[in-house]
């Protein structure tokens, strides 16, 4: 990744797939004006109190499927 990145600060372009499809450009950066920040819309909540979705269930093993 990095040498990619050097590239676009030479001036290049990377174009990112995702199977075949871009998916996004990386191109480098050119100041528009000043920086913005936004505050976010809600407030903020730490990880932990963030409510998971129950874990799916599979009918395999993800991590056999990762050791093929």
């Amino acid at each position: 990744m990095s040498e990619h990145l050097r590239a676009v600060r030479r001036g290049g372009e990377l174009t990112v797939y995702d199977r075949n499809e871009p998916v996004a450009r990386v191109i480098p950066y050119s100041p528009s004006g000043p920086l913005v920040v936004r505050e976010p819309v809600r407030e903020y909540r730490s990880l932990g109190e963030v409510k998971l979705p129950p874990p799916v269930k599979l009918k395999v093993d993800p991590v056999e499927l990762l050791l093929e």
